[in-house]
């Protein structure tokens, strides 16, 4: 993996160098969820991105419901998971262009919810703008 891009996350340190880097995924379980929904999960995609002249975009969505570490071994040229068990799926998508990876991947797990703009923190005093 010659790219040393990892996507979006809340670290700073990235890209990724230090020997040994894990990150911890937990799923669990909310009271009230509508039936038929997915109460269990941890499901993260992994995008790789090539620049140059030859540019191009994957990515690896991995669907699992139980917790999983997941490794970056060798400095980071690597990324590795393991999982307490259950079944997992791996979808490939192969892009071309980052855009093109999200679009494949949101035909995988759905478009997101519409929020409402107060959830946003839009205030009613500036309705007159927005509405």
């Amino acid at each position: 993996m010659p790219s040393r891009s990892r996507g979006q996350d809340t670290d700073s340190r990235l890209p990724i160098e230090d020997e040994g880097y894990v990150r911890t995924l937990w799923t669990r379980d909310a009271y009230g969820v509508p039936s038929r929904t997915n109460l269990y999960g941890a499901h993260p995609i992994f995008v790789n991105q090539k620049t140059g002249q030859n540019a191009s975009a994957s990515g690896v969505f991995f669907l699992n419901s139980n917790g999983m570490d997941v490794k970056f071994p060798n400095g980071g040229e690597n990324i590795e998971y393991n999982v307490l068990g259950g079944v997992f799926d791996l979808s490939f998508l192969n892009g071309p262009t980052p855009a093109d990876v999200a679009r494949q991947g949101t035909q995988i797990w759905g478009a997101p919810a519409e929020v409402p703009y107060w959830s946003l923190g839009v205030s009613s005093l500036y309705c007159s703008e927005l509405c």
